[in-house]
């Protein structure tokens, strides 16, 4: 989320014709994916792609770009709801938490993780 809100905040001059008239914070994005699916954002990477295939042909200098990007993603893995209730963390409005989130970075033209990193679920 850090580098999405300061991506957009980059272009913060030209944000008025997607409607926006400031920058939003990291945490409205971050409350705005809580509602989301994985579902949603496949159909989005989906869409893209057949939008923008054509861009994406065989010839050498397309795999040096495709080399170049990395598709990056979080997601959190719930450790402790029905195996382990008895352990993680309880916060005080009775809620536990327990679990990790997965941090996996991929090239793009090898569709191979260069990175797969563990941290606890409520860190990002």
């Amino acid at each position: 989320m850090r580098e999405v809100t300061q991506g957009i905040a980059a272009y913060g001059d030209k944000l008025n014709h997607l409607g926006l008239s400031y920058t939003p914070p990291r945490s409205t994005l971050s409350d705005a994916n809580v509602h989301l699916s994985e579902v949603f954002f496949g159909l989005l990477c989906q869409k893209l792609y057949q939008r923008y295939q054509e861009l994406l042909s065989d010839s050498g200098k397309d795999k040096a770009l495709l080399k170049r990007i990395f598709l990056i993603d979080s997601t959190t893995i719930s450790l402790f709801k029905a195996i382990m209730k008895c352990v993680g963390r309880k916060s005080l409005d009775g809620k536990s938490k327990g679990g990790i989130k997965v941090h996996t970075m991929l090239n793009a033209y090898e569709q191979v993780p260069q990175l797969i990193h563990f941290s606890e679920a409520g860190s990002t």
